[in-house]
């Protein structure tokens, strides 16, 4: 437990692969890092808290919940409906859907991913309305996630303008 706090100081480095293997290093720590890296975000600045939000959903724990839900309309939104996704929490679904709706293409995306083991039949609607995305990516995580949570193969229109199934990745 030594070692966290010099890490959470090393998300702040002007280096992106010093921020990098901080927050792998983080992850390692597991539970023991939760409260502190909640702690961190809660005070950080932007890219400091990029790499906890990230920390805190790879060690999925669900004390995380609180502290991403509070960044989901924030710098790192994108970051933080991935960790969401990852705590695969119901609590989060809204907040997710609402993700689908956002300016920034990479929030709509991770949304849409998280949706996937997070979704229930309220999420529905909203990933068929994200199957219209003027983003591919978005569109094929659409398709990913309503494939899961209906159970059914689910086709959405790829960079060509043809209708695919997305690839699994959970194979």
């Amino acid at each position: 437990r030594a070692g966290i706090e010099p890490l959470l100081n090393a998300l702040g480095d002007p280096e992106a692969l010093v921020r990098q293997y901080a927050t792998r290093s983080l992850i390692k720590y597991n539970r023991d890092a939760v409260q502190p890296l909640i702690d961190f975000v809660a005070a950080a600045d932007e890219i400091p808290a990029a790499g906890a939000i990230r920390a805190l959903g790879d060690i999925g724990d669900k004390r995380a919940l609180a502290i991403l839900l509070n960044h989901v309309d924030g710098p790192n939104r994108h970051e933080a409906f991935l960790a969401l996704g990852k705590l695969k929490d119901p609590q989060a679904e809204s907040a997710l859907i609402s993700g689908l709706s956002s300016t920034d293409w990479q929030s709509r995306m991770n949304a849409a991913m998280a949706l996937g083991p997070v979704g229930s039949a309220k999420s529905i609607v909203p990933l068929r309305g994200a199957l219209d995305d003027e983003v591919m990516v978005v569109r094929e995580w659409a398709a990913r996630s309503l494939s899961v949570i209906t159970g059914k193969s689910v086709m959405y229109r790829d960079a060509h303008g043809e209708m695919v199934e997305p690839y699994s990745v959970y194979h």
